[in-house]
């Protein structure tokens, strides 16, 4: 009585633990970069109690930097003017203020 009414139930749950199992291992011996995991297909029973199924990923890309070292930068002036200062603290009290 249990087999029929869970069976549907258990097998989903087992699909999962196992497809999530598989998977996590394959990325790893595979040694993977993934930036996600697209899709997951055509998992199938054997009868001798092997499982396959098809992980659809998308991979990180494999690139290298440039040497960014020399490239020149233009830093901004950052100085403050005293009205600057004043002007902001005002905007700051009339945003707070209460009517």
């Amino acid at each position: 009585m249990i087999d029929k009414r869970f069976r549907k139930e258990i097998q989903d749950e087992l699909t999962k633990k196992l497809v999530s199992k598989g998977y996590h291992e394959a990325v790893e011996q595979e040694q993977l970069r993934v930036a996600s995991l697209t899709n997951i297909e055509d998992v199938e029973f054997g009868e001798d109690k092997s499982m396959r199924f098809r992980a659809i990923v998308v991979t990180a890309p494999e690139f290298e930097l440039p040497d960014h070292k020399n490239i020149p930068v233009e830093l901004p002036d950052t100085k403050v003017s005293e009205v600057e200062v004043e002007a902001a603290i005002k905007r700051l009290r009339d945003q707070s203020a209460d009517l």
